[in-house]
C-alpha cells in the first residue's frame, strides 16, 4: 500500500547472533500492527516502482532480497486518508540465520491491513506473514521464491477466511548499469474462502521491471503489469532517482493504475549513521506518505 503515511524505523547491522535474530522475530510476532502489503517510502517515491529496484520495505520482487547487503530490521506503519491503515515489519537476513550459506538471503515480514470493506461488512482486517528467499547464481542472475500466509476477517459481519499463496521473481544484471526484473505475484496458492461460503478468487500477475543506473548519480526504473498472465494491464510505474551529493537521495516519479494517475516525489537525507526518507503520493484527492528511517 502506497499510500499513506509511513512511520518506519530502519535498523542495518552487520550478521549478528541467531539469538538476537530470534528476538528481533519475536518483537515481530508480538507487536506487529503489520499491514497487508507494504511497498516502503523507497519505492513509493519512485512512482511505485519495484520490480527491477533493490529490497525496500516488504520486498515485492523476492529475488531483490539476494542482493541485500547487510542484516536489516525495519516496521512501518500507513494511513491512507480515510480508508483504514496499513503497518508493516520486516527482518531481512543476507544469509540464512546459521550462518550456513553465505549465498542465501531471506526476508521475514509480518503485516496488517485494515480498509474499509464497503456495504454491511465494515472495515476488511488482513494479516499476511510472509517468508522470501533467495540465491544470486553466476551469469544466471537471482532467483528468489515468496510463500505467503493470509487471514482476512470482517469487523461487522464477523467473516473469516485464509489462503497461502507462493510469488516467485527474478532479477538480472548488465554490468553495473542496467537491472532487468520480473515477477510471477500469486502463482500458486488457495482462494480465500469466507466463511459464509463466499469466494474471493486466486489470480495470478506477471510483472516487468527495468532499472538504468546512469553512474552513481541517476537511477531511472520502470514496471508494468499483465493481469491474468495473458491480457495487458493498466498499471505501469515510472520513477528517477537523484544523487547530486553523498548523503542526499531526490525521487520522483509517476503510476497509472486502473486508469487513475499520481504523482510521486520523495527524499532520502543521511547524516552519518542517521537516515531520514520522506515520499508523498499526489492525486485527485489528496494522498501522501511520510517516513523515518534509522539506520546504524
Amino acid at each position: 500500500m502506497d499510500q499513506g503515511c509511513f512511520h518506519t524505523l530502519h535498523t542495518v547491522t552487520g550478521a549478528r547472533r541467531f539469538s538476537t535474530y530470534l528476538a528481533c522475530i519475536l518483537l515481530v510476532l508480538t507487536v506487529g500492527q503489520a499491514g497487508a502489503y507494504a511497498v516502503g517510502p523507497t519505492t513509493t517515491a519512485l512512482g511505485g516502482t519495484q520490480v527491477a529496484v533493490p529490497a525496500a520495505g516488504v520486498a515485492f520482487n523476492p529475488a531483490a532480497v539476494a542482493r541485500v547487503s547487510a542484516a536489516t530490521f525495519e516496521l512501518g506503519a500507513a494511513y491512507p486518508f480515510g480508508t483504514g491503515d496499513v503497518g508493516y515489519m520486516a527482518l531481512y537476513e543476507p544469509k540464512d540465520l546459521a550462518g550456513n550459506n553465505a549465498a542465501l538471503s531471506g526476508l521475514l515480514s509480518v503485516n496488517q491491513n485494515r480498509r474499509v470493506a464497503g456495504g454491511s461488512d465494515g472495515v476488511l482486517i488482513s494479516n499476511t506473514v510472509n517468508y522470501q528467499v533467495a540465491e544470486e547464481m553466476p551469469l544466471l542472475g537471482a532467483f528468489g521464491i515468496g510463500i505467503r500466509y493470509i487471514r482476512a476477517e470482517t469487523s461487522l459481519t464477523a467473516k473469516k477466511a485464509s489462503a497461502w499463496r507462493i510469488d516467485v521473481g527474478w532479477q538480472g544484471r548488465i554490468g553495473d548499469w542496467l537491472t532487468l526484473g520480473l515477477v510471477g505475484r500469486d502463482v500458486l496458492g488457495a482462494d480465500l474462502k469466507w466463511s459464509d461460503s463466499s469466494v474471493t478468487k486466486r489470480v495470478g500477475t506477471l510483472h516487468a521491471g527495468i532499472a538504468l543506473n546512469l553512474g552513481s548519480i541517476v537511477t531511472i526504473a520502470a514496471d508494468c503489469r499483465h493481469l491474468n498472465w495473458q491480457k495487458p494491464g493498466e498499471t505501469w510505474n515510472a520513477g528517477i532517482a537523484l544523487r547530486p551529493v553523498k548523503g542526499l537521495v531526490l525521487r520522483g516519479g509517476y503510476r497509472h493504475a486502473q486508469g487513475v494517475g499520481a504523482a510521486t516525489a520523495g527524499a532520502g537525507v543521511r547524516l552519518g549513521n542517521f537516515q531520514l526518507n520522506l515520499a508523498a503520493v499526489f492525486e485527485s484527492a489528496p494522498t501522501g506518505s511520510l517516513s523515518i528511517a534509522i539506520e546504524w
